[in-house]
C-alpha cells in the first residue's frame, strides 16, 4: 500500500514513476524477488526486514505485486560453503510454481551462491531427463525439488551457445522443458571467476552485474575479476551514485554498493525505465558495458559506454 510518506523528498519525474506503478493494472504477481547476502554478511542488518535497503527495495517490490523474501546461508567464502549454498538456493528455486517470475539479487560472493544454484538446477533438470522417456515441465518442477538432495555433476562451461541444447545431452527441443527458470539477477560487487562459479546461461534469462571501481574487495588482490565475459544476456554495469550534499558522482565501496538508492530503483532496471523512457534508458543496450547513476530521490540515469 503505497503511503504519503514514500512520496516525500522524490522530484515530480520520480514521484509520476512511482504513482505509475501504484495505480497501474500492470503487475507482476506470481513474482517473488529473493535477497543473497555476500560473505561474512549473515548477521549484517542491510538484508533483513529492518535493514535500509531491503525497505527501500520492499517498496518498489509492493509497488509491483512482488513476495520479497532473504536467503541466508553461513557466509564462508569457502568454495565447498558457497557451492552447498548454491544447492539450497537451487532447492528453494525449484520449490516455486513453474509459472513463477523469479528475481534474485545478490551482492559479493552471494552472486556466486546464485550461480552455483543454476548450476545445479540445470544438472538437474538434465539428470532427470536423460533417466526417462517422457517427461512434462510440471513433473519436471517436482523432481527438480526431490533431486536437490542427490549429488550432482559439476558444470563449470561459461554457456553462450544454441539455447535449444543443453551442454548434459537433452536430445531434443521438443523433448525438453523450458529451462529458463530465473527471470533476472542483480548482482551487485559479485567476484567474478568464470571457471569455478560461472553462471548457467540456459536457467538465467538475463544478468545485470554492477560494479564499482571504488570497490577494493571485489577483485580480492587480483584473484577475481569485475566483469564477465561478453554475452547478449549479460550487462557489465559501472554503478555510480549522486551525493546529494557534495552534488555530485561518487563509485561506492564494497559495502556502499548496496546503497538504500539503489534499493529503490534496481527492480525498474532496465526493464521499465527503458518502456517509459526515463534516464536515458529507452536507449538500454542488452549485452554493452554502461554506467548507471543512482540517485537518492530521483530516477537513475543510464550512459551506454563507449
Amino acid at each position: 500500500m503505497l503511503k504519503n510518506s514514500d512520496l516525500i523528498g522524490f522530484n515530480k519525474k520520480a514521484i509520476y514513476l512511482i504513482l505509475l506503478f501504484a495505480f497501474s493494472s500492470v503487475n507482476l504477481s506470481n513474482a517473488v524477488v529473493i535477497i543473497v547476502h555476500g560473505a561474512f554478511s549473515s548477521s549484517s542488518s542491510w538484508h533483513s526486514t529492518e535493514g535500509a535497503f531491503f525497505k527501500n527495495l520492499e517498496k518498489t517490490a509492493n509497488l509491483m505485486d512482488q513476495t520479497l523474501v532473504t536467503f541466508n546461508w553461513s557466509g564462508s567464502p569457502t568454495k565447498n560453503e558457497i557451492k552447498k549454498a548454491g544447492k539450497m538456493l537451487a532447492k528453494l528455486i525449484s520449490s516455486y510454481p513453474k509459472n513463477e517470475h523469479i528475481t534474485l539479487i545478490g551482492h559479493s560472493h552471494g552472486g556466486n551462491v546464485i550461480n552455483i544454484a543454476s548450476q545445479n538446477l540445470l544438472d538437474i533438470g538434465a539428470e532427470i531427463l536423460d533417466n526417462v522417456s517422457t517427461i512434462t515441465e510440471e513433473n519436471l518442477e517436482k523432481e527438480m525439488f526431490n533431486t536437490c538432495d542427490m549429488p550432482i555433476n559439476e558444470n563449470h562451461e561459461f554457456v553462450g551457445l544454441d539455447l535449444t541444447t543443453t551442454s548434459r545431452n537433452i536430445k531434443s527441443s521438443q523433448q525438453s522443458p523450458k529451462t529458463y527458470k530465473i527471470d533476472c539477477v542483480y548482482q551487485l560487487g559479485t567476484p567474478i571467476d568464470k571457471k569455478q562459479y560461472a553462471p548457467q546461461m540456459k536457467v538465467i534469462k538475463h544478468i545485470f552485474n554492477f560494479y564499482s571501481r571504488g570497490d577494493g574487495v571485489q577483485k580480492i588482490a587480483g584473484f577475481y575479476k569485475q566483469h564477465y565475459p561478453s554475452h547478449e544476456r549479460i550487462t557489465n554495469i559501472e554503478l555510480k551514485i549522486t551525493d546529494l550534499k557534495k552534488k555530485k558522482n561518487y563509485k561506492p565501496s564494497h559495502h556502499g554498493i548496496h546503497h538504500p538508492a539503489v534499493a529503490s530503483w534496481l527492480l525498474l532496471v532496465p526493464f521499465t525505465l527503458q518502456e517509459e523512457k526515463i534516464g536515458g534508458f529507452q536507449n538500454f543496450e542488452y549485452g554493452k558495458d554502461c554506467t548507471i547513476v543512482f540517485k537518492e530521490k530521483d530516477v537513475p540515469i543510464y550512459l551506454l559506454k563507449q
